[in-house]
């Protein structure tokens, strides 16, 4: 037993059954050790850097199910038999066939492979060559998570993301179909498209030959390559987690070719399948680490997940269906969620814990900011086959305040690693868990730039009153009437999925406001294009005072169209349709804009805004903490004046260094020094005493002072609005007159 254990009084049992954790440990490990002639298996890798650790070279004799799921149930019109799939030849086979094998109808079938194990970072490559005689049969090499998991083998809720390395439809087999697809809040996708067309891969028959597909998966990008050809890259991918592997071959009549059956039946063969690690150092490892990914404000209702367990982890223990919860609060250490361990009526005992597969054999860092104002037994472990075990007591913590606790120098000896949350606690006291991280420390230089390559910021953020209408947006009023309709890989407003319809009678969308009082907007519509689309659409602006019609053309002028201003009512909207049969349809955004929210828009991203008693803070636009350490730190109305926590300003203006001793706390700012002393009106500007409009203040180790006067401390510009809410920033702030309302709804 670990000796850091045995003063915290963790039960024997209890931590015995955490380290016997081995989530899918078997023959085949994670490192690649028992693969042989690896120089020989580099195949298009495209850095030295990678290292094989997993293959399947498919050369027995039946399909290794220790280390695959056969695939069956009915999908798309078709149905998977395990008897489809099999292994022979030095291949992977699945068959697709028309076939009566239960009742009196016949079907298509097909089969595959999913994998038991999970695959994150790293590279992915498979050689296949696939049917093509005729349509019918869908041919698939791709990454997604499952839902419905064991808990045990698996998590019980892992569909996180779909990476499409391809799919191949037989009837046009000279088509290689890449997609990404999100499952996090809502169902969005990023399609086979880049700009309005497929990428560009060359010529190729994936029937005639056989085809070497590559799949660099990275923090910052996915890279698809065939035959290591670099073809199509997808930049800051939204979500991460290990997913399982698919290979697979549906039978379907789904995507509309034609079939003819004196072709059937047909096979796709795989001749292998490998994944490679690589060195990432500095990355977080950790799948929803602030614990984000089972429900938000603005998650569609069937992308809620199950608040007992959160996705992507394991939960185990005496009490895991009632001791484990996430919580949605604006006390987190960051963002709105956090985990919580927590029995109020009994004493509990329960684990969280999470498998991270296939990492290099290299050192590692495990950290996590927690609150545990309660006490009780809580403990973080790490351990592996073949690793040490390591162990940290989680301390108790002052209310409010969040503590970071860490353990360093974590040697992975065998390309696994399992960090815990161990709870052996008495009832209500609460162990509270944010912001985990499991960081390679030592290791080779990444091979790549793993930096997020640049978004506009200023369209991610921040309404201000604006409202925006469509697909994309759950809660809001867009309907679609009609033909029917679907999600495309046409990109809209954000790069988010639109949707698309026929041009057929009868067929349109409509984008609604709906307002509770009439009022001036502007109105913006996201025009999304292709060449398929239709150049005889209208617009109907329904507003108070009548209707506005606006021609549209689908094929050209991607981006946002100002429909122009009109007072609006609760009555209000958009209608887009078109000319019957003039091409296909695409519907995305139409955004209703108050009058002056662009004005404040442009002042905020340049600056920071809190609100009176909310921890809650923007900054150059985006959301953040006050001080995400002590959620109790907060602006306040003390005697009549708006006081600031002092460390917000000094943490978001480039203070090089805070001390604070007795009763004085010290800032090095530019070339100087500042200095507050608590229950003193008087500040110390670069050896300079200026009186404040009131004295400083410490609570719960937060130390509070004038909103002026530290503004003007720090020579920054300051702006008091409506004693609700204080703008602070480098830049001069113009007159805006009681802007509070609008300021109100982004907080």
């Amino acid at each position: 037993m670990n000796k850091n254990l045995s003063k915290i009084g963790i039960g024997l049992g209890m931590l015995a059954s955490v380290w016997s954790i081995s989530v899918g440990a078997a023959e085949i490990g994670y490192d690649g050790t028992h693969i042989e002639n690896k120089e020989a298996k580099r195949g298009y890798a495209p850095h030295e850097n990678y290292n094989l650790v997993y293959e399947d070279d498919f050369n027995g004799t039946s399909v290794n199910e220790k280390e695959w799921t056969l695939r069956t149930g009915e999908r798309l019109g078709g149905k998977n038999y395990k008897e489809n799939t099999t292994v022979a030849d030095g291949n992977l086979k699945v068959k697709i066939g028309y076939e009566n094998r239960v009742g009196d109808t016949a079907t298509l079938t097909g089969g595959g492979l999913i994998s038991k194990k999970l695959f994150g970072y790293g590279y992915y490559e498979a050689k296949a060559k696939l049917f093509g005689a005729t349509g019918g049969m869908h041919s698939s090499f791709w990454v997604m998570g499952r839902g419905g998991g064991d808990n045990v083998t698996v998590p019980s809720n892992n569909m996180i993301i779909e990476i499409d390395f391809y799919e191949i439809d037989s009837g046009t087999p000279e088509e290689i179909n890449t997609n990404v697809h999100y499952y996090i809040g809502s169902h969005t996708t990023t399609g086979g498209f880049k700009d309005g067309k497929t990428p560009d891969y060359g010529e190729i028959n994936t029937s005639e030959r056989e085809f070497v597909m590559g799949v660099e998966w990275l923090p910052n990008k996915i890279n698809w390559y065939l035959d290591g050809k670099l073809f199509r890259t997808v930049e800051n991918p939204k979500v991460y987690g290990p997913q399982n592997m698919w290979l697979t071959g549906l039978g379907s009549n789904y995507f509309k070719e034609e079939i003819l059956l004196d072709k059937l039946p047909g096979e796709s063969t795989w001749d292998y399948f490998r994944y490679y690690n690589v060195d990432l150092v500095g990355v977080n490892m950790v799948v929803n680490p602030s614990f984000e990914y089972n429900k938000q404000e603005d998650f569609f209702e069937e992308y809620t997940r199950s608040l007992k367990s959160p996705v992507g982890w394991y939960t185990k223990g005496t009490d895991k269906n009632t001791a484990t919860n996430i919580v949605l609060t604006n006390e987190s250490y960051e963002g709105e969620a956090i985990l919580r361990h927590n029995s109020s009526q009994k004493d509990y005992q329960v684990t969280t814990y999470l498998h991270i597969p296939f990492l290099p054999n290299e050192t590692y860092t495990f950290s996590a900011m927690v609150r545990n104002e309660s006490g009780g037994n809580h403990i973080m472990t790490a351990n592996g086959q073949g690793m040490e075990e390591y162990s940290a007591t989680i301390p108790k913590t002052e209310k409010g305040v969040w503590q970071e606790v860490k353990i360093e120098n974590i040697k992975v000896e065998n390309g696994e690693a399992i960090i815990s949350f161990v709870s052996d606690a008495k009832a209500g006291q609460i162990l509270d868990i944010d912001n985990v991280s499991f960081i390679q420390t030592t290791g080779k230089e990444h091979h790549t730039s793993l930096e997020a390559y640049p978004t506009d910021e200023k369209d991610l953020q921040l309404s201000f009153g604006d409202i925006s209408v469509g697909y994309n947006y759950p809660k809001s009023a867009y309907k679609e009437v009609g033909s029917t309709f679907g999600n495309s890989g046409v990109k809209g407003y954000l790069n988010a999925a639109t949707r698309w319809s026929d041009s057929s009678d009868g067929t349109y969308a409509t984008w609604s406001p709906e307002l509770t009082e009439s009022g001036e907007y502007d109105i913006k519509f996201y025009n999304a294009i292709h060449e398929n689309r239709t150049d005889k659409a209208t617009i109907e602006v329904v507003h108070t005072g009548g209707t506005e019609k606006v021609a549209l053309n689908q094929k050209t002028g991607a981006g946002f169209i100002d429909l122009g201003t009109f007072n609006l009512d609760e009555n209000s909207f958009v209608k887009l349709s078109a000319a019957s049969d003039s091409g296909n349809i695409s519907y995305n955004t139409v955004v209703f804009k108050k009058d002056g929210s662009d004005e404040l828009r442009e002042i905020v991203f340049d600056s920071s805004i809190v609100d009176v008693d909310n921890n809650i803070a923007f900054v150059n636009g985006m959301e953040t903490k006050v001080i995400n350490t002590n959620t109790t730190a907060t602006p306040k109305i003390i005697n009549n004046i708006f006081y600031i926590p002092i460390q917000f300003v000094s943490n978001n203006f480039g203070a090089i260094n805070t001390t604070i001793k007795d009763d004085k706390m010290s800032i090095f700012y530019m070339d100087h020094m500042i200095e507050f002393t608590s229950g003193s009106n008087t500040m110390n500007v670069a050896t300079k005493d200026l009186t404040m409009e009131g004295n400083c203040v410490v609570e719960n180790e937060v130390w509070y002072a004038p909103a002026q006067d530290v503004a003007k401390a720090f020579k920054i510009n300051g702006a008091n609005i409506a004693d609700e809410y204080y703008i602070f920033s480098n830049k001069q702030i113009p007159e805006m007159g009681d802007v509070s309302n609008l300021i109100e709804t982004i907080f």
